[in-house]
């Protein structure tokens, strides 16, 4: 069973298809036709409404008038399905049966592109009243076999959870709620950003998570935060010591980001358990013009400092605010064993594209890596007008 169909006029494809990518990157079964129902028209429409636990229904002027669209609509009525309205087309009232159907249901609205992040948000709080993603470790593609687990050496599947507040610790706990209700596994979660759109702007975190790695028992996120308007230096010297708290194989995410006057820096680990014997984890900074000096910077000082393939801890993307220089940290630490000489590269996105976008595009990049060369997934805001997302992995 499909958990969503996407219902949709042809001429919305493009925001339908949108939108499934978005939900599939979390971890979610979605079905829509991409294919204009070509042969049985009706059969295949039946069978993709009597297979879905909740249909979005992509409302615009031509889904109205649309014969199909209408039967489609009708026959989820008649079996019950759970409805949830999407608004694609500004202006637009629904009328006629649309009209009659939808009546006092909640719908969001996604008429304006701009607004995609934020209404995926109130989409999938909406869609975990009717269903949760399908993609569980019970039910999940092929899980790494037994003999890979423990080396890494597999494909990754990663699927994303994003959290916005007005506080950053508020973002920070809705992040780990979301990810609990995803029904993760201890060693999914691969890496959480801290970032934003603006320094007097709303705080985000985005995590990411493998949905093919191998669960190693329930998930319990612990972080520790700084919210501060120290150097950065003296920032990532106390992100130093608090991650040397944790066994260093849990920490999932070492990410900062500019807040008002101030800056904020959160160390995200597995188990708060604390180890009897700390380990030495240190940092490194890269400042330049453009995020592409930077990131070559920032790898360029790793080498320097001798560190070597799995010793890196988390690199992160940060700066002091719109138009402002670009900053990559990396921690790291070289009690982690080594696996041979420091070789990494990256994949970067700078540019206006709604963060949802990003986000995809960086699952999708991810799918063709092992687990084993991964790094983190890191953002920052660039411009007023621009954000930039870069993955980090070891290439060789």
């Amino acid at each position: 069973m499909s958990a969503i169909m996407i219902s949709y006029q042809w001429d919305s494809q493009p925001e339908a298809i949108r939108i499934k990518d978005a939900l599939e990157a979390d971890g979610y079964d979605v079905w829509m036709d991409l294919d204009d129902m070509r042969g049985n028209i009706y059969q295949k429409m039946a069978e993709g409404v009597e297979n879905a636990a909740v249909i979005l229904v992509c409302m615009s002027t031509k889904y109205e008038n649309s014969v199909n669209c209408n039967r489609e609509l009708q026959f989820s009525q008649d079996k019950r399905k759970q409805l949830i309205p999407i608004m694609i087309e500004a202006g637009y009232r629904p009328g006629g049966a649309l009209g009659l159907i939808i009546a006092g249901l909640k719908y969001v609205d996604f008429s304006n592109p701009g607004d995609f992040d934020d209404k995926m948000v109130e989409l999938r709080d909406e869609i975990t009243h009717y269903c949760k993603p399908t993609l569980q470790p019970t039910e999940s593609a092929p899980k790494a076999a037994s003999e890979t687990a423990t080396t890494g050496d597999y494909n990754m599947k990663l699927g994303v959870v994003e959290a916005r507040a007005e506080s950053w610790d508020g973002a920070a706990t809705a992040l780990v709620d979301k990810l609990r209700s995803r029904k993760l596994k201890r060693g999914q979660v691969v890496s959480v950003s801290a970032h934003n759109n603006g320094k007097n702007e709303n705080a985000i975190f985005s995590a990411f998570y493998d949905i093919n790695a191998p669960g190693q028992g329930d998930l319990e996120i612990h972080f520790d935060s700084q919210n501060s308007s120290s150097s950065w230096s003296t920032i990532y010297q106390t992100a130093c010591e608090q991650a040397a708290t944790v066994k260093l194989n849990d920490i999932i995410g070492i990410s900062g980001s500019c807040n008002m006057d101030r800056a904020v820096f959160y160390v995200f680990s597995q188990v708060p358990s604390p180890v009897s014997d700390s380990a030495t984890v240190e940092y490194v900074e890269s400042r330049a013009d453009t995020w592409e000096e930077a990131a070559d910077g920032i790898i360029g000082q790793l080498e320097a400092n001798g560190v070597s393939n799995g010793q890196v801890l988390n690199i992160d993307a940060h700066n002091n605010g719109e138009g402002e220089a670009a900053i990559f940290s990396a921690h790291y630490s070289k009690d982690l064993p080594g696996k041979g000489p420091l070789s990494i590269s990256y994949k970067a996105h700078n540019g206006s594209s709604a963060w949802a976008t990003f986000y995809q595009n960086c699952c999708n990049q991810a799918s063709k890596l092992k687990r084993n060369v991964f790094i983190s997934i890191t953002a920052s805001i660039n411009t007023p007008e621009t954000s930039v997302m870069y993955m980090f992995y070891y290439d060789n």
